[in-house]
């Protein structure tokens, strides 16, 4: 008669043991991914062919809420096709000023040709002072952006949440790149509660 040994994996028993533990911990293509970054990866390509890289999709949702608070969530996934203009596409930037807003969030992924994806942290992202023509200016700027080379046919994915208190009730969005943008959108929501 032979016995089957059963091993502890996270508290829970069973009698296959090591096998178990390989398979839950073998990592799976955009674990971690958001589902607008995988969505957007499937789109079919509209741009041409010959494009260095593509927006494949840009959003921006603006939510008013009461007390002049603005929030701001960006999110954009970049299509990285031709590796010499991988350091300028895969990067990310976010403008804002510390007397006035607040960056909440800030999360990037690259995800490669094989769809194996690679979350970025902080060890990627560097700020900056935006400098004018002023001493002293509250203009800051984070940058993400992957170490190492970028391979074509890769996607470099990102989002980014800002709160803005401001006694005015208008707001502007600039819109714009150097690549071809398969899908832009912008979304408005008020809210009128207090935060």
């Amino acid at each position: 008669m032979t016995r089957t040994a059963c091993r502890s994996f996270s508290g829970v028993r069973s009698g296959l043991g090591p096998a178990v533990a390989l398979l839950l911990l073998l990592p799976s293509p955009l674990a971690a991914a958001p589902g607008w970054v995988r969505e957007a990866i499937s789109m079919p390509s509209t741009s041409p062919d010959s494009a260095a890289a593509r927006v494949r999709w840009d959003s921006r949702e603006l939510e008013f809420r009461g007390g002049g608070l603005w929030r701001e969530w960006h999110r954009r996934v970049v299509e990285i096709r031709d590796p010499d203009t991988a350091p300028a596409a895969a990067r990310a930037i976010v403008s804002y000023r510390t007397d006035s807003m607040q960056l909440r969030e800030f999360r990037a992924w690259l995800v490669g040709p094989d769809g194996r994806e690679t979350p970025l942290g902080n060890d990627e992202a560097f700020e900056v002072a935006i400098l004018d023509a002023t001493i002293f200016n509250e203009g800051r700027r984070r940058v993400l952006t992957p170490t190492g080379a970028v391979q074509p046919g890769s996607f470099f994915a990102w989002e980014s949440r800002v709160d803005e208190r401001t006694p005015f009730q208008e707001y502007g969005v600039v819109v714009s790149t150097e690549y071809p943008v398969e899908e832009c959108t912008v979304s408005l929501r008020t809210r009128r509660d207090d935060v």
